[in-house]
């Protein structure tokens, strides 16, 4: 009995160590990257794929990401197409996939010259 304890805690234990793995389909990361989760736990009525509150709730980039990522059970139908595009060496695409970090000043690409731009401190 005791052995059956400890192999069910390993494996609850390695599940959630998957589960902070960006790539993982979990319910910590539909809870986290996704319109469903944040209007279901802003209490919003309605379907959140018709959902204004949710929408205005987001820059435009972070709705269809958030609308269409792999993260979803179900896909926001007909989402806009977007261009985002790095704000120190303007690379562009068409997913937030791409990108490092948003700032106030924008988008920041996986470029090490444009991480470092983005987190270098402002200067006075």
């Amino acid at each position: 009995m005791f052995l059956i304890f400890i192999t069910i805690i390993l494996f609850i234990g390695f599940i959630e160590l998957l589960s902070f793995r960006k790539q993982a389909v979990t319910p910590r990361n539909h809870r986290r990257y996704t319109l469903c989760s944040t209007h279901y736990y802003s209490k919003h009525k309605g379907k959140w794929q018709e959902c204004k509150k949710c929408k205005d709730e987001y820059s435009i980039e972070n709705y269809v990401y958030f609308a269409t990522n792999y993260f979803n059970f179900e896909k926001l139908p007909n989402a806009m197409k977007i261009t985002i595009r790095c704000v120190n060496c303007e690379f562009e695409s068409n997913t937030m996939e791409d990108f490092a970090f948003e700032t106030n000043e924008g988008f920041y690409c996986t470029k090490s010259k444009c991480q470092k731009k983005g987190t270098a401190p402002l200067s006075k």
